[in-house]
């Protein structure tokens, strides 16, 4: 299936309004940390605060990038489809990350954004930030330092979940995937081993099986369900030394 007929399967999400930016728990670590909002409230009217179940997918590879997006909380895959059909996990996004960045220079969406665990985003539309930009410089550096918060997640996601052993890789993705979700606690909840599996190129038996060898070795401990689990880094860590 070809993203440019995927259109269709974009999730309607549910909207609670305008995002309240002036009171937000968390705007100190969001985009805006650095703006004075409330010199720019009929510029942040355009806003959403946003809720997706999982499963849902916010937009699609190939469409025209009108906004990007910052999460608040929940974790968002993006795919990317090529034209033989293939498919593959290339980013992770849980809290306090921005994604569509690519539509800030006017290009579609590059990848197809999932919701894997219920996401509460706001939607910032282009229009919107570039008025936000013209009146504070300090944004435009804050955007930059997303831009490059995604290149160094890039280059991570090259160099320790592609390449090594399959038990490498699988904790390289456990650790990843907690840095991500480190607003939490210590209990981890993961992402089904399919896509797990996309992501370090692999197969679901293989990652089922090694799975099983590290919470039988002690490495992973089970969680109070079945899909969560929880680790010490440095001991996960010193077991691909």
């Amino acid at each position: 299936m070809k993203p440019q007929n995927q259109h269709s399967l974009n999730t309607p999400p549910y909207c609670f309004g305008s995002s309240d930016c002036k009171h937000c728990t968390i705007r100190h670590s969001m985009l805006f940390c650095s703006i004075n909002v409330e010199n720019f409230d009929h510029i942040f009217e355009p806003v959403d605060n946003l809720r997706y179940t999982a499963k849902a997918q916010i937009y699609t590879q190939g469409e025209q990038g009108r906004e990007i997006y910052s999460i608040r909380n929940g974790l968002v895959k993006l795919v990317q489809f090529e034209p033989n059909g293939n498919q593959r996990i290339v980013r992770l996004l849980g809290a306090k990350d921005v994604f569509g960045l690519e539509s800030l220079l006017s290009e579609p969406y590059h990848q197809t954004a999932i919701v894997l665990q219920e996401l509460s985003v706001c939607r910032i539309p282009i229009s919107s930030l570039t008025q936000l930009e013209d009146a504070t410089p300090s944004l435009n550096d804050h955007v930059m330092q997303c831009w490059g918060h995604h290149l160094s997640r890039s280059e991570q996601w090259l160099t320790q979940l592609s390449v090594g052993s399959v038990k490498t890789r699988v904790i390289n993705f456990l650790l990843m995937l907690k840095a991500i979700n480190r607003h939490h606690n210590e209990t981890l909840k993961l992402i089904s081993y399919e896509d797990i599996a996309s992501i370090i190129c692999s197969s679901r038996e293989t990652v089922t099986r090694i799975m099983v060898e590290l919470k039988v070795s002690g490495l992973i401990h089970k969680g109070e369900t079945a899909k969560e689990i929880y680790f010490d880094d440095d001991v996960l860590k010193n077991a691909i030394k």
